[in-house]
């Protein structure tokens, strides 16, 4: 006659550094050690950041937590005993380090007054916009921020002017 596994638990605290309300849900990923294997996912609650993950064999895990436009954060060898709760603290998530691209859009006759010209950030080698912004008409600086480390492709669009194209440019945030 065979018996009820006996299981075990995790629970803690996700904190979002600097994340404004309401705060965003991680998904815990429990994994076995050393395999990947996963053996539970949860969410953190969206109101005070808790988490629990029950029904875990005896063992040994790797705890994944992850949430987007966040840096993942892993914490290993953690044991597990039944019938106890393993506490896990609190787990401090870092937003993604974020980049921009900054220039300056000249025109060859230099007219005046100066016109605003689009500047479009692309993914690399695609379509997708991911920011757009426009030149000042004072003295044609521009900044695209908030983007992640990648490549970028960047046009330039002004009424009357031939449009301008710089591809593969890399930003690396600081």
């Amino acid at each position: 006659k065979l018996g009820a596994v006996e299981t075990g638990s995790l629970s803690g605290l996700v904190d979002f550094a600097g994340s404004p309300s309401p705060r965003p849900q991680a998904t815990i990923s429990v994994r076995t050690a050393g395999t990947g294997t996963v053996i539970a996912t949860a969410q953190s609650d969206s109101t005070d950041g808790s988490f629990s993950v029950a029904g875990l064999p005896a063992g040994t895990y790797d705890v994944r937590f992850s949430a987007a436009s966040f840096v993942d954060s892993t914490i290993t060898n953690v044991t597990v005993t039944p019938p106890d709760n393993t506490p896990l603290g609190t787990v401090t998530m870092r937003a993604v380090p974020k980049g921009a691209v900054r220039g300056t859009v000249t025109f060859a006759d230099n007219p005046t007054p100066r016109p605003a010209a689009l500047v479009i950030v692309y993914n690399a080698g695609t379509s997708t916009v991911v920011r757009s912004t426009n030149s000042s008409i004072l003295d044609g600086t521009f900044v695209a921020g908030n983007l992640v480390a990648g490549a970028y492709d960047l046009e330039v669009r002004a009424t009357d002017y031939v449009t301008q194209r710089r591809t593969a440019l890399t930003v690396t945030p600081p």
